[in-house]
Order: C-alpha cells, then sequence, then structure tokens
C-alpha cells in the first residue's frame, strides 16, 4: 500500500470517528449509584464535592430586599457529579451535568435543580462506565468498520446554557445542544437543527447578535484538513448557515469567539490537536491536545456579511478559555480576553488538583486587551490592571460594541471584581470562606447607565457547607439581598437570566 493510500485512509478515519473518540472519552465510571465523596473537604475545596440532590422547586428564605423591577430565572448548568463508585473525573468539566434555577420575581426567590437527562449519563448510570471508555485498540480496519456504525454522541453539555430560536439548551464542546423545559428543568433532547451541517466540536460560547438577533457560532469539521465554520442562524430559524469556512492543518483547541458589528473572530492558539491521534488511543479529552508555543497565537478574522477572509494576524503564544468583548475603533479591532501564559491550566484543571489546591483556579490568568490593525496587520498587547480573573462577563447590551465596565471572579473563586475600563479603578466583593461564582449582570428596565443594574452570583458559605444567592448593586457592589440555600453546590461555569 503507498504512502498517498495509507494518508488517504487515516483522514478518513480521522473524519468519521472523530465526534466519537474525542468527544466521547472520558474517566471510567465503575456502579450505578449517585453518592457524594466520602472526603472531608474544607474552604474553598466544598465547591468541588458531589452534590448528586435533584431538588423539587421550593421558595428560599431572603434576607434584604430584592429590588421591585428584578424579575425572570437565573439558570444556571454545570459538572456536579464527579465519583461514582471508586473512582473520579479526571478532569473538573467531566461531572455529570446538572441544571439549576432560581426564578426571582415580586421579592422572592424558589430553586430547582435537576440533572440533565443524557444519553451519556444514562448509558453510565446502566453499566456502571462511561460509555465507550474501555474499548480496546485494534486495527484501522476494524476502526472503519466500527466508525461506520452509530455511535452514542457526547452530549454531556456541562459548560453553558443558551437561548437558541426561543428554546432554553446546555452546550458543550459537542455541536449537540440539549433543550430543557425552563419550568420543570426537564430535559427534552437534542435539537434538530433544520440542516445538513455535520461537525465533530463546537464553542460552548455562541453569540447572539444584539441588534439583529441572529445566533453565530463556530464550528470545527475535522479531517487531513481541518475547517472552521463561521455559522449564523437568523433569528426564529433552526436552519444553520455556513458563511465561511477556514481551512488549516494545525486544528486549535477553541473555547469561544468574538464579533464585533461587521467581524468574526476566531484566536487559534497553539494547544493543537492532530485528528488521527484519537484512533489510536483512548484518553480524555483535553489529553488530545499539544501545547506548541512555537506557533504562535493567529488571529482569523472574517467578514461575517460576506464570509470573506479579511486577514491571519500574529502574535506570541498564549492560552484562552473566555473572550470577554470585542469592537470596532478605526481601522482597528478591539478584543479584551482572559489569556494564560500557556497550557498548564489545563493541568490545574484536574479535579485532583483542585480539590488539593483550590487557590489554583484562575490564579495565572490575565485580562489582556489586543489591538489589531487590519490594514497594516501590527498587534498591541496591553494587560488591563485588575490582576488575574476568570468567568468575565458584561452587561450584553454593550456587546460587540464600546463598554465601560467587565465583572469577573478572581482567583480561587476568592471574591467579585468589577473593572472600570475608562479609570482603571476596580472595586471588590469578598467575605470570609465565602467563594463566590461567575456574576450575571441584569440591566434595570430603560437603565441609562451601563452599570445599572444588579449582579447576582452563586455562592459557596465554607463555614456552614451551603451556598446562598447574593444580589449586588452593580455601580457599587453593595449586597442588597441574599437568598438562602439549605445545600452546598458545586463551583459551576456560566450561566444566564432569562426575563420574564
Amino acid at each position: 500500500m503507498t504512502l498517498k493510500k495509507i494518508t488517504i485512509i487515516v483522514a478518513i478515519l480521522a473524519t468519521l470517528s472523530f465526534s466519537y473518540w474525542l468527544l466521547n472519552k472520558r474517566t471510567i465510571i465503575e456502579t450505578k449509584e449517585c453518592q457524594s465523596t466520602n472526603t472531608i473537604f474544607y474552604g474553598a475545596q466544598g465547591g468541588y464535592e458531589s452534590n448528586c440532590t435533584e431538588t423539587g422547586d421550593h421558595q428560599l428564605k431572603i434576607h434584604g430586599t430584592l429590588p421591585g423591577w428584578l424579575e425572570g430565572a437565573l439558570v444556571r448548568v454545570g459538572p456536579a457529579q464527579f465519583e461514582l463508585g471508586e473512582t473520579q473525573c479526571k478532569y473538573w468539566f467531566d461531572g455529570f451535568a446538572k441544571l439549576y434555577r432560581w426564578q426571582i420575581g415580586n421579592g422572592t426567590v424558589s430553586y430547582s435543580s435537576a440533572f440533565l437527562d443524557t444519553e451519556y449519563r444514562r448509558t453510565a448510570l446502566k453499566t456502571g462506565k462511561m460509555s465507550g471508555a474501555q474499548q480496546k485498540k485494534s486495527s484501522i480496519f476494524a476502526k472503519l468498520g466500527n466508525a461506520l456504525r452509530d455511535r452514542p454522541v457526547y452530549d454531556n453539555a456541562s459548560i453553558a446554557p443558551a437561548v437558541i430560536a426561543g428554546q432554553p439548551v446546555c452546550l458543550t464542546a459537542s455541536p449537540v445542544a440539549v433543550a430543557f423545559d425552563q419550568s420543570s428543568l426537564k430535559t427534552i433532547g437534542h435539537v434538530a437543527f433544520d440542516d445538513n451541517i455535520d461537525a465533530h466540536a463546537s464553542t460552548a460560547h455562541p453569540i447572539t447578535d444584539v441588534h439583529s438577533g441572529d445566533f453565530f457560532n463556530i464550528l470545527v469539521e475535522y479531517g487531513s484538513t481541518t475547517q472552521y465554520h463561521l455559522t449564523k442562524m437568523s433569528k426564529g430559524s433552526h436552519a444553520r448557515e455556513i458563511i465561511a469556512s477556514y481551512k488549516t492543518k494545525k486544528p486549535s483547541f477553541i473555547h469561544s469567539f468574538a464579533l464585533t458589528d461587521r467581524y468574526a473572530i476566531i484566536a487559534a492558539i497553539p494547544f493543537i490537536v492532530n485528528p488521527a491521534d484519537m484512533l489510536f488511543e483512548v484518553k480524555p479529552y483535553f489529553d488530545y491536545f499539544s501545547w506548541r508555543p512555537e506557533l504562535g497565537t493567529t488571529f482569523v478574522v472574517i467578514d461575517k456579511s460576506t464570509g470573506a477572509l479579511v486577514g491571519e494576524y500574529g502574535t506570541d503564544a498564549f492560552f484562552c478559555f473566555n473572550q470577554i468583548n470585542a469592537f470596532e475603533k478605526d481601522d482597528s479591532l478591539i478584543l479584551d480576553m482572559i489569556t494564560y501564559p500557556d497550557a498548564n491550566v489545563i493541568e490545574t484543571a484536574q479535579l485532583a488538583h483542585l480539590r488539593a489546591h483550590p487557590e489554583s483556579f484562575a490564579q495565572s490568568s490575565a485580562v489582556e486587551r489586543f489591538s489589531i490593525n487590519i490594514t497594516t496587520g501590527k498587534i498591541e498587547r496591553t494587560m488591563l490592571p485588575c490582576g488575574s480573573l476568570e468567568l468575565p462577563t458584561i452587561n450584553e447590551a454593550y456587546r460587540c460594541k464600546p463598554y465601560r465596565y467587565l465583572y469577573g471572579v478572581k482567583p480561587g473563586f476568592s471574591a467579585l471584581c468589577k473593572l472600570d475600563l475608562q479609570t482603571s479603578k476596580t472595586i471588590h466583593w469578598s467575605h470570609a470562606n465565602c467563594y463566590p461564582g461567575e456574576p450575571i449582570f441584569v440591566a434595570k428596565p430603560g437603565a441609562k447607565l451601563e452599570d445599572d443594574g444588579i449582579l447576582i452570583s452563586v455562592v459557596f458559605d465554607a463555614r456552614i457547607k451551603k451556598s446562598f444567592l447574593l444580589f449586588l448593586h452593580a455601580r457599587d457592589l453593595k449586597e442588597c439581598a441574599r437568598a438562602e440555600m439549605q445545600e452546598a453546590l458545586p463551583f459551576n461555569f456560566h450561566g444566564i437570566f432569562i426575563n420574564k
């Protein structure tokens, strides 16, 4: 067999097998019970403990006074079960996805929670192990035969909630969107898109254009040559349209992207995967990637109206999960991101490490501004003066345009932070032995000022090993109310507020 034929076979195998081998490989689970770990955790460590309780809707005790105008539902999702039997997930991200909802209105808060009822979780509970995790190596010809059969998709959507065409969903790195009923939290199932787009991966952070209502995302199609597809779904539609496709031989880990009024920006960081590798080894998702700093980072800029490639702009290597916002200024694109100097953040995201060193979450992060001149190709990088930060949020009305205020979480979930980008001043909320999560901004109806609203955060109180829902005035981070809970919620990643 010639080298050319072997190369073609490997490329076919990579394309057919990617969604199973890359997105379906997790740590083995060996028993059917849902149970919390027996380990006793102290301080922030308790935020990484399993919580297997599903809670029916009930009202919470309020301390303080909620704004009368605040009405709607805070919905969050995150990994909540990390053990079954004697084994545990390798990475924090890999726990079974759990939904949380706080219904807010008339000065009251009610709370409910439920695990996402996914194929991934059902299979694990039935068999006592993660589906497919004990597959043995076999010849490439046997793998080709297996690749042609139906295989379960990885639908453990533990990263972020979103709303697609009016339907609440949960998302992960898989291209599957898992729909749920907002009132009951009952899992509806996979969203059926009205198109024939085939992809193996996706960002967990689609962006809705605040002006048009169009829904944008990046889908990744792996092969001997990988393609990043910029897709758009018009408001109210379930049909995705490929606006542009960008080809690469060195596909990056892409967790998020950015939009401006006219452009889409993909940060191709040098955390690289060879799609053929997952054909020959069985290991967790992140372990397929390797850090290649000599490649640098490339910003791929696409005209989101025409699909034309505007340019590729290179800079020194960095790692990134979350982008913050982007906008246009003269001939430049201004892009704010949470960056890391290297991919060591993946190693520190292992569950065992976080339980031993909870302070390490986001410890090496920075808030960085990139000014990309699309005419000259020059990139200027500036560290914004707020130190390390993660899980960044803004007033979504300012998405894709100049903005002033940024909110986020300090390392180790130790504090909430607000950064004024005009004055470079920061203010914080913190309390001894309390660990706040991602702050969600809710604007006051009719607000004229960007920070006229409320921040909502789930806080783990390690003193009593319970959580509470915290309400802060976004203007000064002064507490206006909190809603008491009777359980400790694990740290999670992202949430949304759905107005009534």
